[in-house]
C-alpha cells in the first residue's frame, strides 16, 4: 500500500461519514458499500494510534472537520494539524506494511 492510496482512502472514509446516513439507508433497500471494509481496517490500524493521531483521524475524517476548522477549534495554527496529518498518514503506511509483512510470514510458515 502507498502513501497516496492511504489519502485516497482517507478522502473516501470522510465522504463516507460526511454522507453516513445516506449510506445506511442504501445499505437496507439496495446493498451495504465496500468502504465498510475499508472502515474496519483502518478502524482497527487508528485503534492502535498515538493518542493525538487517534484525535486527528476522528476530527478530521469521522467528523469531517476541514483542518482549518479543526485548528481553529483547537487553538493550533493549521500548519500544525498539517504536520499531525502527515505523521497520520505515516503512521498508516508503517501499520499496514508491518501488517503486509506478518501476512506474508504466517502465509510462508503455512506453506
Amino acid at each position: 500500500m502507498t502513501k497516496q492510496a492511504i489519502r485516497s482512502d482517507l478522502h473516501e472514509i470522510r465522504y463516507y461519514y460526511a454522507h453516513r446516513e445516506m449510506f445506511e439507508k442504501a445499505g437496507v433497500t439496495v446493498i451495504q458499500s465496500n468502504v465498510l471494509e475499508k472502515l474496519e481496517r483502518y478502524a482497527q490500524a487508528i485503534s492502535h494510534a498515538p493518542i493525538r493521531l487517534y484525535m486527528l483521524y476522528v476530527k478530521l475524517y469521522t467528523e469531517n472537520n476541514t483542518q482549518l476548522s479543526l485548528a481553529e477549534n483547537m487553538g493550533y495554527c493549521e500548519g500544525y494539524i498539517k504536520i499531525l496529518n502527515k505523521q497520520l498518514v505515516e503512521y498508516l503506511f508503517a501499520y499496514f506494511k508491518n501488517l503486509e509483512k506478518e501476512e506474508k510470514t504466517d502465509d510462508a510458515k503455512h506453506s
